[in-house]
Order: structure tokens, then C-alpha cells, then sequence
């Protein structure tokens, strides 16, 4: 789901030069992208960290921090600011199942049969551990009894220490569980304080350690990385700078085994296209496999294509801009505790801006998005819909909360309530291209493929003459581009078990 930017105009905001410094240094250091349309929001992160981590040095941070090469603990600081961290349990569950019909089952097979009882797992970018610890519980149940007998080894990495020391924890809160049966999270978990905590048999079976994927560091076969029979990097490249992103690509694919699966989510699918490889689809996720020599390429193999020539002129030299941090104001605490994950508090904080009587209707409507991310987030579906209910009586012209309904329906399960609220969408902005992208992969869900078709045609009739780094409204930091070979990739092939 995408996040409402908050707009604090107390904290003085690195602009014109040395923003674009600091554009092309978080590229170099951690690989993310921010193409023009994305600096508000790069400034605005840059900002609460020069604040909080700069104090009354706050210009002279950001210069500094332009100008020199990054040690790790400043790596490590940043990425507390500029990583995502939104995650579930059970999350696009076709796509797991597929991975274990598919992948895993004929795997463990061919394993038995050979007297080699081992796998191998890596949860790049694992962010708070919920995928790793979902891809464990698969994992032991499809080995049944005889999971005593195998050597099963998993990986889980992520940039983020806050993400890694919560991962490690294994403690979750309710809404982390918003995709499982009541019966599966007490199967896998028991309750402490109101609080679920990973059970005994499946603690500390999983090594989580930092990793920047866009630094030259793996394959290493001495930390475990290399040889490995599935690599999960889901939701993950979408954030990555183009020329990085295919950089990942080929490290992780040289970190699989002859016979292993990279998965990716569905949009980067696209991402992997541009870049130049070609896999299948798996689910709702898209699967790549080590390259080979082409005469020997097997079915389903990924195969390499000549990527498009990427160029970009190096800027002129930039010079830093002065300016004294200010005070925080309860929207700024806000998004620090939405991105720490204290949800309660950075509602408690946005209903206190919101009885706020010198709020424009804009600052009003922001402050009712932000809200709902913070009550969904915090698994107060109930609170959710009632700030939706208020951001619609706002303004009911404004078509964001009917999208952001829409996804939850989405979530939920609740398809056909989707596609309603996603007709509505279209009607108050027929140029919201998200909206036909959603209908076609709930389309494809349902099996319906010539009204999944028609959806596709109106996305990328309405993606024709944009600039392809143009971004998408509502599509967190996913571009033109990105979305347009999506696209195109779910109308290449078949779409195996999407059911």
C-alpha cells in the first residue's frame, strides 16, 4: 500500500544542487533511485535525518554527506530514513503456493531420490522477517516427518538494522497476521502480552545479518551465499536506480545453483525485461533461473537479451546549502513513529493535527490519508475505514480514497467489492491508470482473460506519450516505464497457477 507524504514546512529542505548531490550519493551508496518526481519526498526524508541525526549542524551534515564516500555505520544510519518497511505474513499466497507445487515439492523429490536431503534458502531484503519465517513454516510442513532428517539452511538478509533487530526478535503485533487463519498463526506462534512470538521449534533457525545489496559483496560461498536453491527478492528492485538494479540481478542469479529460482514480485517483472532477462511466471510472483549456455537452455530457463544502452551525462559540480534545522511539529513525530512502527502513536499524534483549526483542506485531507495508512498498519481495519469514510466526506471528488479502499478490499480478499470501488476510481479520474492495473490482475485472479485483457489495453493506452521516468500517481516510487513493461510481460505468456 502506498504511503501519504507528509509536508513539514519547519525543517529547512536540501534543494537545487546539493539535493542532486545527494540524488547521485544514495545511488552510489545504496542503489535507490529517485528520479525528479520523487525529490520532494527524498528531501523531506533527508531533512527529519539531518534534524535528528545532525542537530544544530543539520546544513553542514547534508553537505558532508554529499561530499564524502559513506563508512558503514553512516550506511546503516540512512537506511533507517529511506527503506520501506511494509510487510506481511502470507503475502500474495498464489505465489507461495506456486513456489511450493512447483519449485520446492519437485525439488525435494529430485533430492530424496539422489540421497542429498539439504536446501538452501536466501530472503534477500527479508525486511522485519516475515517472508523468511513464512518460507520456514512451508518448508517444514512440506517435509513432514522427515524434516529431522534434512539439512535445511535459510538465509534472510536486509540493510535496514532496526528491520534485522526486530526480525531476530520474531515478535509480532496482530496486524502482521492480516492474510492468516486464526489456526495458522497459533500453529507457528504463542501469544506474549497481547504480542505473538515465533514458537520454540521454529526460533533461531534462521540467520539473519546485514547486507547491501548494491555493493559487490556476494556470490560469497564463506557467508553462505552462493549455491543456494531459492533466492526470494520480492518488492524489492522497484527502489533500485535502473543500472543497479540489473547489477543485482546478475549477482543474485550467480548466487543460484544449476537448478535454482530467483522469484521476484510480480511488477518487477518488468524490471527484470528491461534489464534483459527473461523468466516465467510463478503465481503472482515472476521467476528467473541461473543462466546457461544458450545451445543448452532448458524449458523455462531465464535467457539473457542485449539490454538497452543506458546513458547519463555526470552533472556539473554542486555546491552545499546552509540553513539551521528547526523543530519537529507532530507530523514529522508522526512519520518517524509510522517508520519505527509504533502505529498507535503516530495515530494519536495525526488526531491531534487533525482537530488542529488552521489546517487548509489540503493539510486536512493529507492528514486523513496518513491515518489510514497509520490504522491499517496498525491493524485497526475498524478505525481505517472510518477515517476513509471521513477523507471521502472531505472531498468526495478526490478519487485516493476510493483507491485506497479499493486495495484494502483487495487485501482483504473481498474482489468484487475492489472492482466496485475501482469503478468509482474511474469515473472521478479516468486517467488513474493504477485502477485498470488492478482490475487486470484481479481479472487474472478470477480467470476472467478477455475482461483481464481489456483492462491491460486501457493501462497501456493510458501510459502512451508519458515520459517513461515519469512516476505514477499512487504507485510509491513505481515509474512509467515500470509500469508499461508489467504490463506488456502479463500479456506475453501464460499465467501459471495464478489460481
Amino acid at each position: 500500500m502506498t504511503h501519504a507524504t507528509w509536508r513539514n514546512e519547519a525543517l529547512p529542505l536540501p534543494t537545487g544542487p546539493l539535493l542532486e548531490r545527494l540524488v547521485l550519493r544514495i545511488r552510489a551508496e545504496l542503489g535507490l533511485g529517485y528520479p525528479p518526481a520523487r525529490h520532494g519526498e527524498l528531501a523531506q526524508q533527508l531533512a527529519q535525518a539531518a534534524h535528528e541525526l545532525g542537530g544544530e549542524r543539520a546544513a553542514q551534515w547534508l553537505a558532508e554527506l554529499a561530499a564524502h564516500r559513506w563508512n558503514s555505520a553512516q550506511v546503516q544510519q540512512l537506511a533507517r530514513y529511506l527503506t520501506v518497511g511494509e510487510t506481511y505474513f502470507l503475502r500474495d499466497p498464489a505465489c507461495f503456493t506456486a513456489l511450493r507445487d512447483t519449485v520446492l515439492r519437485p525439488l525435494v523429490e529430485s533430492r530424496r531420490g539422489r540421497r542429498q536431503p539439504q536446501l538452501r534458502m536466501w530472503s534477500a531484503a527479508c525486511c522485519t522477517g516475515e517472508e523468511a519465517y513464512g518460507l520456514l513454516f512451508m518448508v517444514d510442513e512440506l517435509l513432514g516427518d522427515e524434516r529431522d532428517d534434512w539439512r535445511l539452511e535459510l538465509l534472510a538478509s536486509d540493510l535496514n538494522p532496526d528491520f534485522l533487530a526486530r526480525a531476530r526478535r520474531g515478535v509480532y503485533g496482530g496486524y502482521a497476521f492480516r492474510q492468516a487463519c486464526p489456526a495458522w498463526r497459533a500453529r507457528h506462534f504463542v501469544e506474549e502480552d497481547g504480542l505473538w512470538r515465533v514458537a520454540p521449534p521454529w526460533r533461531d533457525r534462521i540467520r539473519f545479518f546485514n547486507l547491501n545489496l548494491s555493493r559487490p559483496d556476494y556470490p560469497d560461498a564463506r557467508r553462505g551465499l552462493a549455491e543456494l536453491d531459492v533466492i526470494l527478492c520480492r518488492n524489492v528492485l522497484m527502489y533500485f536506480a535502473p543500472e543497479q538494479a540489473g547489477l543485482v540481478l546478475e549477482r543474485l542469479l550467480a548466487c543460484l545453483a544449476p537448478d535454482g529460482v530467483l522469484l521476484l514480485s510480480a511488477v518487477e517483472a518488468g524490471i527484470a525485461l528491461d534489464a534483459g532477462w527473461v523468466g516465467t511466471w510463478l503465481g503472482d510472483g515472476y521467476a528467473l533461473r541461473r543462466p546457461v549456455a544458450a545451445a543448452a537452455l532448458s524449458e523455462g530457463a531465464s535467457a539473457r537479451m542485449p539490454p538497452g544502452v543506458r546513458h547519463r551525462d555526470p552533472p556539473a559540480p554542486l555546491s552545499p546549502l546552509a540553513g539551521p534545522a528547526e523543530e519537529r511539529t507532530p507530523g514529522t513525530e508522526a512519520e518517524r513513529a509510522m517508520a519505527a512502527g509504533r502505529y498507535a502513536e503516530a495515530a494519536w499524534l495525526l488526531e491531534h493535527r487533525f482537530t488542529c483549526d488552521d489546517l487548509s483542506a489540503h493539510e486536512r485531507m493529507e492528514t486523513c490519508l496518513l491515518l489510514v495508512h497509520a490504522c491499517i498498519n496498525g491493524g485497526r481495519l475498524e478505525q481505517a475505514e472510518q477515517w476513509l469514510a471521513h477523507a471521502r466526506a472531505l472531498d468526495r471528488l478526490d478519487p485516493r480514497p476510493y483507491w485506497l479502499l479499493s486495495l484494502l478490499r483487495y487485501q482483504q480478499g473481498r474482489q468484487d467489492e475492489a472492482l466496485a470501488g475501482l469503478q468509482r476510481v474511474r469515473y472521478l479520474e479516468p486517467d488513474f491508470v493504477l485502477a485498470p492495473f488492478l482490475e487486470l490482475q484481479i481479472r487474472l485472479r478470477q480467470g476472467e482473460g478477455e475482461r483481464a485483457e481489456r483492462a491491460r489495453q486501457c493501462c497501456l493506452a493510458l501510459l502512451a506519450g508519458h515520459a517513461d521516468d515519469a512516476l505514477v500517481a499512487e504507485g510509491d516510487g513505481l515509474s512509467v516505464q515500470q509500469l508499461r513493461l508489467q504490463c506488456l510481460a502479463l500479456g506475453r505468456q501464460p499465467m501459471e497457477n495464478r489460481s
